[in-house]
């Protein structure tokens, strides 16, 4: 077994300034050798997508945003808060703690199996060189 803690970046979408500095400091404790799974909030300018998506139910204009912009994400949302709990395919209940980091350790295992699971496309073959047959300076190519 490794000790080598597996860091996603994940985009909060909605919550308070409190709620916010919060979830920062529970993904900082999240990346303990200890874990497996660990957490860092997601930066634009990185250059990555975030690997998950945390949406605060509760906030009305935290879902409409979410649903403009990030819809097609709702396999890769945990949703906090008490609404809207259909929008992602995961959910937990405030306050936020040990709760809301077991739902994402649990969304967090079960991507990770998804990828892990999912088909490959083969490889694309690649042609031969084409080998150019001989022709006659008419055109026509010799018996």
């Amino acid at each position: 077994m490794s000790n080598k803690t597996r860091v996603l970046n994940v985009r909060v979408v909605g919550f308070s300034a409190p709620e916010r500095q919060m979830l920062n400091s529970i993904f900082l404790l999240s990346v303990a050798p200890a874990r497996q799974i660990g957490y860092k909030l997601w930066n634009p300018e990185a250059g990555i997508a975030p690997d998950m998506y945390l949406l605060d139910g509760d906030s009305e204009s935290a879902v409409a945003s979410w649903q403009a912009t990030f819809a097609s994400t709702s396999d890769r949302t945990l949703v906090v808060g008490a609404k809207n709990l259909d929008l992602g395919v995961a959910s937990a209940s405030r306050p936020l703690g040990l709760k809301v980091v077991g739902a994402m350790d649990r969304l967090a295992i079960a991507l990770k199996n998804v990828q892990e699971t999912a088909p490959r496309c083969p490889p694309t073959p690649r042609r031969p060189p084409r080998r150019r047959s001989p022709t006659w300076p008419c055109g026509r190519t010799p018996r």
